[in-house]
């Protein structure tokens, strides 16, 4: 359960390896996930727990914020991890109102199915 930091100081820690490939750019997955604001009641702002409901992109290709295409990267099916995103790699100063105030730190739950 080591903590490691990829691009612009964004936290990654694995929860559960998983199995098989390792999720590269390119890849299409399918991902569960929870996000949180980084404010002191840790705000849940969206989630999906629901494999019917699960979320879907391609990894790299812009889809989604940077914190997300870099942060799944080296992932397996079945693997579990959490995300600390800082502004740069998320939103930014610009935010994603209202749910989502400008400059926010992020955290995810992911888990690639």
């Amino acid at each position: 359960n080591s903590i490691y930091i990829i691009q612009y100081h964004s936290q990654v820690r694995d929860l559960s390896i998983g199995e098989g490939k390792l999720v590269r750019k390119g890849d299409k997955v399918r991902v569960l996930y929870e996000g949180r604001l980084s404010n002191s009641k840790g705000s849940v702002f969206d989630k999906t727990k629901d494999p019917k409901r699960a979320f879907s992109f391609i990894v790299g290709d812009g889809q989604v914020i940077k914190g997300w295409d870099v942060g799944v990267i080296g992932m397996r099916r079945g693997g579990e991890r959490t995300l600390v995103i800082p502004p740069k790699m998320g939103y930014g100063h610009h935010g994603s109102l209202p749910e989502i105030p400008s400059n926010a730190t992020l955290h995810f739950w992911i888990k690639v199915i």
